[in-house]
């Protein structure tokens, strides 16, 4: 028997780019979203795409109170331009008992007053953008990876080297020589799951997770073979 997944409530604050984006994939995944913003023209633009949207002052407790605030899973404050309201608002909903906060910030300073006051992850968009566009210009293979823990730890899809082909997992000893785990091998458009006999073979792309550091000589090379 299927085990149904909870639906999550989100209150997304602010109706900007990244709210309005924010909202509409979370409404995709099934989620309920509560949208609020101050501006009646952004929240006009999106009432016929949520089955929630206010038009109120965030800042206002007792306005963020009666929309159920205090019920909420998760609120995402993506307020862009008053530092003022978004520092309020994150305090307020803290102060209400959301069990999580995430803030979008301008800058260093504001990510770091908002975790003062309360948000448990702050997000910088132009800065990680900036970040992640500069890491792949400068390592192609990022566009196949993703990052945790400030990239100290990647996970990602990468292919095998000529060298590979025809040897076990066991032979190629990858988590003594550059500390990965291999999760996943993908064959023909198969996913089939490792274990130390599984035979490489040509066009063959493996899954891999382990610390940045360790992996980047291995996935350097491969780049370098590509070009």
């Amino acid at each position: 028997m299927a085990i149904k997944k909870k639906r999550k409530t989100y209150m997304i604050v602010g109706l900007g780019r990244f709210g309005v984006s924010m909202c509409s994939r979370l409404a995709e995944l099934g989620a309920h979203v509560i949208a609020v913003d101050r501006n009646r023209d952004l929240v006009e633009a999106i009432s016929d795409k949520l089955e929630y949207v206010a038009q109120i002052d965030s800042t206002d407790e007792a306005a963020l109170v009666k929309l159920g605030a205090k019920v909420v899973d998760v609120a995402v404050v993506c307020i862009g331009e008053k530092m003022e309201d978004s520092i309020l608002t994150t305090a307020i909903l803290k102060e209400l008992g959301v069990p999580r906060i995430i803030a979008r910030a301008a800058d260093e300073l504001q990510a770091r007053i908002l975790y003062k006051v309360g948000a448990h992850k702050v997000i910088l968009p132009e800065s990680e953008m900036g970040h992640r566009i500069a890491d792949v210009l400068e390592n192609p293979w990022m566009n196949n990876f993703i990052g945790f823990e400030d990239d100290k730890l990647i996970m990602g899809k990468m292919p095998i080297l000529g060298d590979m082909v025809g040897k076990t997992l066991k032979d190629l000893a990858l988590p003594s020589k550059y500390g990965c785990t291999v999760a996943m091998i993908e064959r023909r458009g198969k996913k089939i799951l490792p274990n130390a006999n599984v035979t490489l073979e040509l066009n063959d792309e493996i899954w891999v997770f382990g610390e940045r550091e360790q992996l980047e000589p291995l996935l350097n090379s491969i780049t370098s073979r590509e070009e």
